[in-house]
């Protein structure tokens, strides 16, 4: 709601945002971020800014007005309405259980969506205004790229019929050099040139 048509820049990229944080960090009270030109998602905002630059001479100030079926009311939009939103949209996604969907289940969507993505932990702490960097544990540690990552280390890199144990030490590697260093051994056999049937107890 404390949203202002002055805080709307456009440029080739999308349409950049600036909006100051209510209860997040103190050190850096203004966050900015851009809607995309990709998807029209800049083109939706810059048309609708026009038409309440047009229709109802809002050139500063107040960004959400109240929408008619063909053009804007000069009244702002409620805060109910507003909270509204959220069930909007949850219904339009065919989610089940519509009024439980607040803003805030969108910002953790956006959070989980740029940790898959490969958003660092400093990236999301400034980014979501956090005051407690340990924040971004929940999101980092549990992204599909993290989950990936440990899978790809604990799978071997062979597998099936490829797989086969291994024990490397020292006595090993002089095995393979020598088999002679063997003999020995009671409990090792050197067999060459064999062809039958043995038993073992």
């Amino acid at each position: 709601m404390k949203l202002q048509v002055e805080n709307m820049s456009s440029t080739s990229e999308g349409v950049y945002v600036t909006h100051q944080r209510s209860k997040q960090r103190n050190d850096k009270l203004d966050t900015r971020f851009i809607v995309p030109r990709a998807g029209s998602y800049a083109g939706i905002l810059e048309d609708y800014l026009h038409n309440i630059k047009s229709t109802l001479s809002k050139t500063t100030g107040r960004l959400l007005w109240t929408g008619r079926s063909d053009s804007f009311a000069n009244l702002p939009l409620g805060k109910n309405s507003i909270a509204d939103v959220p069930h909007f949209m949850a219904g339009y996604l065919k989610k089940d259980d519509v009024k439980k969907f607040t803003f805030h289940s969108y910002r953790r969507s956006a959070a989980t969506a740029a940790a898959d993505t490969g958003a660092t932990a400093a990236q999301l702490t400034d980014f979501f205004g956090w005051k407690n960097p340990a924040m971004t544990t929940e999101y980092v540690s549990t992204s599909k790229m993290a989950v990936n990552n440990m899978a790809s280390l604990l799978v071997p890199e062979k597998s099936g019929e490829d797989m086969q144990p291994s024990v490397v030490n020292n006595q090993q590697e002089d095995e393979d050099k020598d088999p002679t260093k063997l003999s020995h051994n009671k409990n090792v056999f050197i067999i060459t040139n064999f062809s039958g049937t043995m038993s073992f107890n």
